[in-house]
């Protein structure tokens, strides 16, 4: 939505409400805007690694992406590993940081 502002409210497993602020301001419901994101697509996956199952969480200034990262690992197995990535802006995310342990 280019030049609106939008209230985000983020559920997290059903269990969290994060209520997003802009900048400074720690009111509840303020809004955060949504303007500069150019696409839906947050990472993008290839032959070897996909994401999947997304829940955000905002908190003190912070955007947490939490999500299933699929990778085939390099001996031809498959394996799912809960990750997170997170972002300030919405634009840019950190590259995935794998929060489950690879059980055989």
């Amino acid at each position: 939505m280019p030049g609106k502002k939008v209230l985000f409210t983020g559920f997290f497993l059903g269990l969290f409400v994060a209520q997003a602020v802009s900048g400074a301001n720690t009111e509840p419901n303020a809004a955060v805007d949504f303007s500069g994101i150019k696409s839906p697509i947050v990472l993008r996956g290839d032959s070897r690694t996909a994401y999947r199952d997304p829940a955000a969480l905002y908190h003190a200034g912070t955007f947490y992406l939490f999500y299933t990262l699929v990778r085939t690992e390099a001996d031809g197995r498959i394996y799912s590993y809960t990750a997170v990535s997170t972002s300030r802006d919405l634009q840019g995310f950190s590259a995935p940081r794998i929060i489950t342990p690879k059980v055989d």
